[in-house]
């Protein structure tokens, strides 16, 4: 099957994305589920690779050009467009399921985006067409500006040595695994503190929308 995470959508195709619990069913339907979440988390990876390859292109662009608001400035509000969206369905993925594969690929992904975007941000050419562009006196611009300055140049060591450029790293990616181990843990622990009912006659005033809810929350988490 395509990499779902590769075609031109507008809602996340979340359906195709879903890991099999791998406790369920005899032998053969465990195996069957090892291999659709192998094949969720290759898609994950072909992702990263192909977001990687599309903010070197953007990136590209942007040296062939002179230095201006316009041709420095303006394209960080998409230059890393393809890594925004990866990111965003992972996050949603990551707070309702917990399951190995997405334990396994999570930190994989998140420290993938964030030393690519280093390496990027990090390009003596593209700091050397920055500085040459000024600061708008006011307006959007100027916020646009300010904020291109601090969260991709500045927050991502741009304007440090090599030694600390390197110790950056380091602690981001202490933090991208503190942080894929945070969230897999707190979901879990949701999960075993969650109280199953067996009997419907417990859930005796809540209206149908509700119990819907919750017995769609039950399937997601493999408690039905």
């Amino acid at each position: 099957m395509a990499n779902p995470l590769l075609e031109d959508y507008r809602i996340p195709p979340f359906d195709k994305l879903t890991p099999l619990a791998l406790d369920e069913g005899d032998e053969a339907q465990r195996a069957q589920a090892r291999l659709q979440n192998e094949e969720i988390a290759g898609y994950f990876k072909e992702a990263l690779e192909v977001a990687i390859r599309d903010a070197e292109s953007r990136l590209a662009i942007i040296l062939s050009k002179p230095a201006s608001f316009e041709n420095t400035i303006k394209p960080f509000d998409t230059l890393f467009y393809e890594f925004d969206r990866l990111i965003c369905i992972l996050n949603h993925m990551s707070s309702v399921r917990a399951t190995d594969i997405l334990d396994e690929v999570d930190p994989l992904i998140r420290d993938g985006i964030s030393s690519n975007k280093q390496r990027i941000v990090q390009n003596s050419d593209l700091i050397a067409l920055f500085r040459q562009v000024a600061r708008p006196e006011s307006g959007e611009n100027r916020v646009f500006y300010d904020l291109c300055y601090n969260t991709n140049f500045r927050d991502n060591g741009a304007f440090l040595g090599a030694d600390e450029q390197r110790r950056l790293a380091e602690i981001d990616r202490e933090l991208s695994e503190l942080g894929s181990k945070f969230a897999t843990n707190l979901k879990k622990a949701t999960i075993a503190e969650a109280v199953l009912f067996i009997n419907e006659s417990d859930l005796e005033g809540l209206d149908q929308a509700t119990r819907k809810k919750l017995e769609d929350d039950a399937k997601d988490n493999e408690k039905t």
